[in-house]
This record gives structure tokens, sequence and C-alpha cells, in this order.
């Protein structure tokens, strides 16, 4: 826009130039100058024109491309058309969309309008509060995405974690039961609150291969009964308060993070510990 503003300002100082000066010369420059302000109000309105929405394929009744809520096998899914694909992701995004206490195994898919459908995330809140145990996936699961809150608060005590999944949100594991938990090597973040509180944790184990670079603020925060942990050296930043109240956990002699925010290993009382205590990077 303001390469227009710049052309229309030259444009009024040419034809004043042109009114005291009718010269050829004078004329020539003011052809261009209107060309130019043209050429910039073209490239403007293709700039600001509506793109088209996506339309999902003929044979569906998506239409447009918007979110729509379905249910399979009494769990409720949100399948969405994006990219050129369907996609479907557990819960709704209300808080407890998952109900009851009988174990639960997410597909690779589900069935909708005659589709195979990839079940590729868990939403937000889906299972917070939940009152179930046992979550397990099938064992081609292609789940990628864990949102932020999924099993918060809930009495999740046992969970195998596909090797499909590449991201976990905020506090998605927060004061769950688990005992136990396998990190798949996919996974580059654990990030803020999304172990802490767990009062039952006692160990996490680390997929070989693994791609993990950071633990987030208060990652695992308040798990007191942590004691085995194998940290792959290729975590380098540790946020605060991440360890804090971890009191007797064990880190990795070679292990030495570039990066440890303030606190990020308060009231660790381990040998091991020692020496990340007053680290505030």
């Amino acid at each position: 826009m303001s390469y227009i503003k710049s052309a229309v300002s030259c444009f009024l100082r040419q034809e004043s130039s042109i009114r005291t000066n009718n010269k050829l010369e004078n004329r020539k420059r003011l052809l261009a100058t209107k060309v130019c302000i043209l050429f910039g109000l073209g490239c403007t309105s293709a700039m600001f024109a509506a793109t088209p929405e996506p339309v999902a394929p003929q044979g569906t009744n998506f239409g447009a491309v918007t979110p729509q809520r379905v249910s399979f096998n009494g769990y409720p899914y949100v399948v969405t058309y994006v990219n050129g694909h369907f996609e479907a992701a557990l819960g709704n995004g209300t808080v407890g969309a998952i109900k009851g206490t009988a174990a639960i195994n997410i597909p690779k898919s589900i069935q909708f309008e005659g589709k195979d459908i990839p079940v590729t995330a868990i939403k937000r809140h889906a299972f917070q509060n939940w009152e179930g145990t046992d979550v397990t996936f099938a064992e081609d699961s292609v789940l990628q995405r864990i949102e932020a809150f999924a099993f918060h608060s809930s009495n999740l005590k046992r969970i195998n974690l596909p090797e499909s999944l590449i991201s976990i949100e905020n506090t998605a594991f927060c004061a769950t039961q688990l005992k136990s938990i396998r990190i798949p090597s996919k996974l580059a973040i654990i990030p803020e609150g999304c172990f802490a509180h767990c009062s039952e944790l006692e160990s996490v184990e680390v997929a070989p291969g693994s791609a993990l670079v950071e633990f987030g603020h208060s990652a695992f925060a308040g798990d007191r009964k942590l004691r085995s942990f194998n940290i792959p050296n290729t975590v380098n930043t540790v946020g605060g308060e991440c360890f804090s109240g971890c009191n007797d956990l064990s880190f990795p002699a070679d292990w030495e993070p570039r990066i440890v925010k303030e606190g990020g290993f308060r009231g660790c009382r381990s040998e091991s510990a020692k020496r990340f205590l007053n680290r505030n990077d």
C-alpha cells in the first residue's frame, strides 16, 4: 500500500508540473506514473482477493471444510477435512467428553461415510476427570498429537503411547495416577506441566533414538515417587521448576544440559542432582 501512496503522490506532482509546463517529457513521465498506479492496484486486488475455501470431495456431507462431530463405537470424535484428506480426533473439546470406567483401545481409524478416517489426535480435555484406568492404542496407530488437558486429573494408570506420537501439549497428563510412562522416540518436547503432580509416577523410560531436546516448565514437578529416568543426552534445556519436588530422582552422570532455568532442580536431594542446584541460565 505504501508503494501505491508514493506513486499517487508522484502522479499529482507530475500533473501539477504539466499544467505549468506542458512539455513532451513531462507527459511521458505522467503516463509512466499512471501505469505504475494501475499495476499496483492490480497487485493489491490480487493480494486481498478472497481465497476460495477448500471443499471436501463429492459424495460426502461435508461441503466446505467444517469440523463434524461424529460418534464411533460409542465415543465422540471430530472429523475434519484438511490438506486434502480427512482426519479424526477423539473427543469434542469439552471437559470429560469420554465417560465411564471401561478400558479404551483407540483405533487406527474410524468409519465415516464409508471411509476409513485416521485417528491422528486426542482433543483437549477429552479424558479430563475420567474414572477409567487403562488406555491402549492399535499396534499400527497413526496418532500424532495429544492436546492440552487431555487426561488432566483423571484416574489414568496405564497408557502405551504409540511410536507415531510427535506432540503432547501442556498439562496433558497432569495429576494422573500413572505409575510409569514410556516416551516415544519422535517426541521432541515434554511441555509445561505435562506429567506434573503425578503422585504415583515412579519411572520414565525414553525410547532408543529419542528426539527429545527440551523439558518444559514444571514438566515433572511434584512427582515425589519418581526414581528412574533414562534422560538422553539430546535434552539440552530444562525449564524452571521442571523437577521441583522430585526429591530422590537420580540423573545420568554424563548428562549436562546447556540451559537450566531457575529452580529446575529445586528440592532434588540425590547426589547426582547437586551439580544442577545453583544453575539459572
